[in-house]
């Protein structure tokens, strides 16, 4: 699905340096009721597997509570 500029409360921001890969594109966000600054990575069509891979490993790592998918 391509974004439109938000996701849920989080509006993107600019696609950050090197945030274009294989596997699809990271972007600054901001929440737009805390003001609150994180990053959403978007994955191309096709990718769901290579992103539930992701995620798993983020979280298998550990302190990366803020990982959502």
């Amino acid at each position: 699905r391509t974004m439109a500029g938000a996701v849920g409360s989080w509006r993107r921001g600019p696609m950050l340096a090197a945030g274009e890969g294989q596997q699809g594109r990271v972007y600054s966000a901001t929440h737009q009721q805390t003001g609150a600054r994180a990053v959403i990575k978007t994955f191309k069509q096709g990718r769901e597997g290579a992103a539930r891979r992701e995620v798993a490993a983020l979280q298998a790592i550990g302190g990366h509570a803020n990982v959502r998918h």
